[in-house]
């Protein structure tokens, strides 16, 4: 081979600086930032960006995080505390990537990437933001979900951008969609960034009566999302992180999150997956729910594998999580099922699932049934399900058989329960049904229960209803549960039935409520301080005033309150 002379090694090192340069431009800064935080993978070829890329999930690499709070398999991400808020942000500076879009990622008709190609021009957040608001409820929702898969395909160059959509959208029922999608997206595209961020999310409680709130979002939900995706492209690698890496109060949540993908894939190899965290001292919560998920979309698969057990503890869990299922379909093969489990707490849990499926069909005879063979709280729990079911179908027929149950305690109980479900479909029997209430305090809970199921369907029955309460305490309680049902539903028709209310403290509580329907709360004590303070008896103006100025309200929102208490 002859030398090359001078000209010629100076076109090879410049040819060598070429692909320096465009490694450096396809790898971005956020790449050798983040290090072995973000793990790319197994590479196919042409690299991360080329055809066969796949990721294999979080990789170990030095100390875990701490901030993650994952245990000591957590990914060494590092973001900043994200509460994914409504507030728009920034333009992003220091951009990870340049818009490196994730093989095989979700299509969407939305210009996602136009928007990444040019992130900090407002007018292709726009074009995206127009298309949604012309959409319909049903549209706008199917173009979110993609929206945030789309997005999650590019990885940590779509953060910043994330956040920029999210704090252009108005309603949290949207927001809530995108985040779901979102964390759901980067567990199939990019895991390890998934966890790092999920567990940076800030939680968000919403009051969803006087009695029950519900987490809007938050780290646990997140995480969940991020590891269903994950599990529907590597289950094993997210089932193994789940097992070893996640923190002990999420676990329950992220094997569920696993189960509700695997399964689709392979239910018998996520069956097995269950039986291995039995057998190391988990509960027996993966097995029933690995069970339960399989039967319901193959219950000849399950029943077959369940066959092929061999007798025991573990074979009786995964008949309990079938059961249902199985009761549904053929009563008799579940009934077969059911004596084949041994006696005890499973054999119990077996029998109300088996009841719960088949008081669908029968509430009539499974009522009866669990009458004479369950007890306890067992016997509540799968008497409430028949009764539900027979009380919407024969209000006095279920009636006069709760009238037969020898504890007077049981009867209110399951009373109450029918009322709060009956006043969905027919408000006059439920309140039927709370009036048979011996106890004081249960028929006043069955009382508010109902206002608020029957305020969700029709609020303005409701409300004129509520109206004619003589009791002081229980139309203040009528009227909050009201205002929180009709604010969200429809601001401007709960505001006119405000303004409508005499000067007392059931308005003041109601106005209290109005304002906290249309807010999220960032823990469970703040949101129980606004609900003692809606309940007083003797609020005043001045003090709802107090609240109203607490709270984080929109504009609009805020300007009527203000108008109602002048």
């Amino acid at each position: 081979m002859r030398a090359l002379q001078k000209p010629e090694w100076v076109i090879v090192g410049v040819i060598a600086v070429l692909v320096m340069v465009v490694v450096f431009v396809r790898t971005g800064p956020g790449d050798r930032r983040a290090g072995a935080g973000v793990n790319r993978g197994v590479q196919g070829e042409g690299g991360e960006g080329g055809e066969g890329a796949r990721q294999r999930g979080p990789r170990r690499t030095g100390s875990p995080s701490r901030r993650t709070g994952a245990g000591s398999m957590a990914p060494s991400v590092q973001p900043r505390k994200r509460a994914f808020s409504r507030e728009t942000t920034s333009a992003a500076e220091g951009r990870t990537e340049e818009g490196a879009r994730a093989p095989g990622a979700a299509e969407t008709t939305l210009p996602v990437g136009e928007l990444m190609a040019d992130p900090d021009n407002p007018a292709r957040l726009d074009a995206i933001m127009h298309v949604l608001e012309q959409s319909s409820k049903t549209d706008r929702y199917r173009l979110l979900r993609e929206l945030g898969r789309a997005l999650a395909a590019y990885g940590e160059a779509s953060v910043e951008v994330f956040e920029k959509v999210a704090g252009k959208l108005g309603e949290d029922s949207d927001l809530r969609v995108l985040l779901r999608s979102y964390f759901r997206g980067l567990g199939e595209a990019h895991p390890a960034l998934g966890v790092a961020l999920a567990s940076e999310v800030e939680n968000r409680f919403r009051m969803h009566s006087t009695r029950a709130s519900v987490e809007e979002f938050g780290r646990r939900i997140a995480l969940r999302e991020v590891v269903s995706g994950w599990a529907a492209v590597d289950p094993d690698a997210a089932a193994k992180w789940v097992s070893e890496g996640a923190s002990r109060s999420d676990r329950a949540s992220l094997i569920s999150g696993v189960l509700s993908s695997w399964v689709t894939s392979d239910a018998a190899r996520a069956t097995d997956w269950a039986i291995a965290l039995s057998k190391a001292g988990s509960s027996d919560y993966a097995l029933r729910l690995a069970a339960s998920l399989w039967s319901n979309r193959d219950l000849d698969g399950a029943l077959d594998y369940l066959s092929r057990m061999e007798p025991g503890a573990y074979r009786d869990v995964v008949a309990t999580g079938l059961m249902s299922a199985a009761a549904r379909r053929d009563p008799d093969k579940a009934f077969a099922i059911l004596d084949s489990v041994s006696p005890g707490e499973t054999w119990e849990r077996a029998a109300v699932n088996l009841a719960q499926g088949l008081a669908r069909e029968h509430p009539e005879a499974t009522a009866a049934w669990v009458r004479d063979n369950l007890s306890g709280h067992r016997q509540v729990s799968a008497l409430a399900t028949a009764v539900n079911v027979w009380a919407a179908r024969d209000a006095k027929a279920a009636a006069a058989f709760l009238s037969t149950l020898p504890d007077e305690a049981l009867q209110d109980r399951l009373f109450s329960i029918a009322a709060a479900s009956l006043a969905y479909k027919s408000p006059g029997d439920a309140y039927s049904f709370v009036m048979e209430i011996e106890n004081a305090g249960i028929r006043d809970q069955a009382l508010e229960s109902v206002v608020r199921n029957w305020s969700a369907r029709d609020p303005a029955g409701a409300a004129d209803w509520a109206a004619g309460l003589r009791s002081a305490e229980q139309k203040q309680t009528a009227y909050t549960n009201i205002a929180l049902q009709w604010g969200r539903r429809d601001k401007e028709a709960a505001a006119e039935w405000l303004r409508s209310l005499p000067d007392e403290p059931a308005k003041y509580g109601a106005i209290v409520a109005y304002a906290a329907a249309n807010v999220t709360f960032p823990d469970r004590k703040t949101l129980n301080q606004w609900r003692t303070a809606m309940g007083a008896k003797d609020l005043s103006k001045a003090e709802a005033v107090i609240w109203i100025q607490k709270a984080d309200l929109p504009a609009s929102v805020r300007d009527e309150l203000m108008y109602l208490v002048r």
